[in-house]
């Protein structure tokens, strides 16, 4: 029975390209590493953080470094290994052994190196930013969406970026400082004018982002126009430690003085017993071994890898990119002879379609801390989208689009740029009125935002966690009063017009994602305890006219009324109500609508079974083990074969390592075992007979369920709150 991580490690050969990198991470900053080696050994690092915006709202990696080491000491058969339950990278030779890892607790790279013959070790940066890069060059560019078609309105460019010798004379520092932004252009371009600071924030003004390596046995060296470290004379052993730092500083000398202060009282020994407490706890705290058959054990491996992506990259101060994460790793020429490693497929914004699969499956998983950016971020931008809504319609509540930048803006596309006559346009059409938006897959697509405030009032229950509670609770209201505020109502019941269901019918009206957001947010916001009093108003008028769901005679429907039949985009909006909205599932097969979602399910027009695709999830959540079954190991199978580390999936839809697909993926899994709510909690749901597990999940009283089932049989099933006990059905 393999339920222990270490059985789950990564091995290979040499990585020797930058397809073979490995993923290293403590939550905030990040590498990519590879090694090649000839008559020297280069390990190249691309160095990354969750938070480093440029000037153009794009997310940069922090730079490319490398250690080359002369003679070489490692060859096409060197032993690679990454300690899953320690984050530690090892690669051994006959001659040496290399080890690497980022400290859970500090923003620090720790590289360490001990070789049986004398080497030369030259620590520097590739640094492929020693240009400016002007809005000009990027307009074409993907990873510039934010503001593709802008470039003629203003003057904004990425600066260059500097590596010198750092001012203590110790060690090698490099950083990127945004002195301009495109916040300001961007924020008046959308028809808003509040300067109330909380609406009026620019979070890249300012921003500076870099790194600093310092090593005992490395001296810094300025050579021509070049700055690097190197040995002064051959040593067998060489620890060098890469200090990163993202934030707002008043100048470049004051981050500076940070970055080096951060690194004058470290002690690598001591933190490193931290490293491996904190990635043990983390591994220990919520587990799943599906063991049996080695399509069982092919889905751990993909939930167990992706829970390790989700860990190395989920504790920054914003959420987690869908497209990439911090690990996006191939090289991409951005002007003719330049290269960049910092393309990314749909640019720097946010789009929640795609971002909230990292978080449920964050929420199901039991990584609880790890949401924390995604509330910090949305309780952030309820300012701006207040002022938002009552700049375009006059009104209450908020407008948080479907697709937004970390400042709270549309791309600048999606609302339409003001042309030299000061008008916007879309396809020739003269948007006259702010809120007029031009990109018709975003217009009317409301629904995330429900989803957005559900999933962080159940994240909330989860983990008992009163400031997630009272920031769940503001979204969930301004989100409630924009629609309350915002449609009319037709014979006493709310008219959802004008709306699209989702991105797939874009004109439409009473369409079923939003009514089972509705349904589901003012529900379980009703069965808590000590609601505010107008939190219980405003959801007892949403109720009061909710409309039915749309459906014919056997299935749901996506909508009332289509009034552009057209399909634009492969979505299944008619199975919302089962997944995100958890309100036609097998809680309660009785209910009478529970058929109508199953036959939508096997009628659903869409089956991609990859991507932000929700096939897995819903079959699972409808009980229908052999469908989910199949479907989970197909996505399991569907790796970018272009790369070799374990759970790398993509680009799909998006961009490589695709966030979306493997953790669609993870929470399918989840669902096959458990589903949790105040009432119920649904264990063995869809999960096949014949495969043996031992897991550990939590349920919504915010206590854990363990269990380990095998040879057909519930071997240990423990619960922490009896209450959970006894509301426990078993339906394996």
């Amino acid at each position: 029975m393999k339920n222990n991580i270490s059985h789950y490690d990564y091995r290979a050969q040499l990585p020797d390209s930058y397809f073979k990198f490995i993923p290293l991470g403590n939550g905030r900053t990040g590498a990519s590493v590879w090694v090649t080696a000839q008559d020297t050994t280069d390990i190249h690092l691309l160095l990354s953080a969750t938070d480093n915006f440029s000037e153009l709202g794009r997310l940069l990696k922090t730079c490319k470094a490398y250690i080359s080491i002369t003679p070489s000491v490692f060859d096409g058969n060197s032993e690679t290994h990454l300690d899953l339950k320690k984050a530690l990278l090892t690669i051994k030779s006959d001659k040496a052994e290399m080890k690497m890892y980022i400290d859970a607790n500090y923003d620090v790279l720790c590289f360490s190196l001990k070789s049986d013959i004398p080497v030369s070790i030259k620590y520097g940066i590739d640094n492929y930013r020693d240009k400016p890069l002007s809005s000009h060059d990027m307009e074409e560019d993907f990873s510039n969406y934010i503001l593709s078609g802008t470039a003629r309105f203003h003057n904004i460019s990425e600066s260059a970026d500097c590596v010198k010798v750092s001012e203590n004379k110790k060690g090698l520092t490099q950083y990127h400082r945004n002195d301009v932004s495109f916040f300001e252009y961007a924020y008046f371009a959308q028809n808003l004018y509040s300067e109330d600071k909380d609406v009026f924030r620019d979070p890249y003004i300012g921003l500076t982002f870099g790194t600093y390596a310092v090593s005992e046995e490395l001296r810094p060296v300025n050579k021509g126009k070049s700055s690097f470290l190197e040995t002064e004379k051959p040593v067998c052993d060489c620890n060098i430690r890469i200090w990163s730092l993202t934030e707002k500083a008043d100048s470049v000398d004051a981050w500076e003085k940070k970055i080096i202060d951060l690194a004058k009282s470290f002690d690598c020994g001591k933190s490193f017993k931290c490293h491996v407490t904190d990635w043990e706890d983390y591994w220990n705290r919520y587990y799943i071994y599906a063991y049996g058959t080695e399509d069982a054990v092919l889905l751990t491996r993909a939930w167990i890898y992706q829970k390790y992506f989700n860990g190395c990259a989920g504790k920054g101060p914003v959420p987690i990119k869908f497209n990439g994460s911090i690990f996006v790793t191939y090289p991409h020429e951005v002007t003719p002879g330049r290269i960049t490693w910092d393309y990314r497929r749909w640019g720097g914004a946010f789009w929640m379609q795609n971002t909230r699969h990292i978080y449920w499956n964050m929420l199901l998983s039991g990584d609880f801390s790890g949401m924390e950016p995604l509330y910090n971020l949305l309780h952030q931008l309820i300012p701006i989208s207040k002022h938002r809504t009552f700049a375009y319609y006059g009104h209450n509540g908020i407008l948080l689009p479907e697709t937004f930048t970390l400042c709270g803006l549309y791309c600048m596309s999606n609302y339409g740029i003001p042309q030299e006559d000061g008008k916007r346009y879309a396809k020739g059409t003269w948007l006259h009125q702010p809120g007029q938006i031009a990109n018709h897959y975003i217009r009317w697509y409301y629904t995330s935002m429900l989803e957005l405030a559900y999933i962080m009032l159940l994240g909330a229950r989860y983990s008992d966690n009163e400031k997630y509670l009272n920031i769940a609770y503001e979204f969930s209201k301004e989100t409630l009063i924009f629609y309350y505020e915002h449609f009319d109502t037709l014979d006493g019941k709310i008219l959802l017009k004008p709306i699209s269901s989702l991105e797939t019918y874009q004109d439409c009206f009473n369409d079923l994602p939003n009514i089972a957001g509705l349904d589901a947010l003012t529900e379980e916001l009703l069965s808590g305890d000590n609601l505010p009093s107008d939190i219980f108003d405003i959801c007892k008028k949403i109720r009061d006219i909710l409309v039915d769901y749309p459906k014919d005679d056997n299935k749901l429907l996506p909508c009332q009324i289509l009034i552009d039949k057209k399909r634009r985009n492969c979505e299944n909006p008619e199975l919302y109500s089962v997944f995100p909205f958890y309100v036609h599932t097998y809680f309660n097969k009785e209910h009478p609508l529970f058929k109508y979602a199953v036959n939508a399910f096997y009628q659903r027009n869409e089956k991609a079974g990859k991507g932000w695709s929700q096939d897995c999830i819903q079959a699972a959540l409808l009980g229908l083990t052999d469908q989910a079954k199949d479907i989970l190991v197909k996505q399991a199978k569907m790796i970018d074969e272009r790369y070799s580390f374990t759970g790398i999936y993509g680009p799909n839809y998006d961009e490589t390592p695709d966030q979306d697909h493997a953790n669609g993926l993870s929470i399918g899994l989840v669902h096959t075992l458990v589903a949790s709510s105040k009432d119920k909690n649904v264990l063995f749901g869809a999960w096949p007979e014949y495969w043996n597990v031992s897991f550990r999940l939590p349920l919504y009283s915010s206590k854990p369920v363990t269990a380990v089932y095998q040879n057909g049989k519930v071997v240990t099933l423990e619960f922490e709150d009896e209450q959970d006990r006894i509301k426990t059905e078993v339906h394996i």
